[in-house]
């Protein structure tokens, strides 16, 4: 699978934990597959940027009280090609003026 396009929303937000929000990305795989709303947010413990998978809160039936993820990566080397392109396409963003760094 081969990321073929990246898409940058700015976030709406909600809350105090959408602060550290940059940006809600869009991916598209081989021109025929999207996953929308992988949150970019900077790592607190370091000068990283980190990815987080769409997510939702678990049925009321099971009332458990997780969130669990709606798409996500099934091995680290897929995990680490998207993050990195993510990265990348928003370090560009960056230098282009058309986002922040951090």
């Amino acid at each position: 699978m081969k990321i073929t396009d990246v898409y940058f929303r700015e976030p709406k937000r909600k809350n105090a934990s959408d602060l550290e929000l940059l940006a809600l990305v869009d991916l598209t795989f081989d021109d025929c597959f999207a996953v929308r709303d992988i949150k970019l947010k900077p790592r607190t413990d370091n000068n990283e940027l980190n990815i987080e998978f769409p997510k939702r809160r678990s049925t009321k039936l099971s009332n458990d009280g997780y969130f669990y993820a709606i798409a996500h990566p099934k091995t680290k080397e897929m995990y680490r090609y998207i993050k990195d392109t993510i990265i990348e396409a928003y370090n560009n963003r960056c230098e282009n003026g058309n986002g922040q760094r951090v």
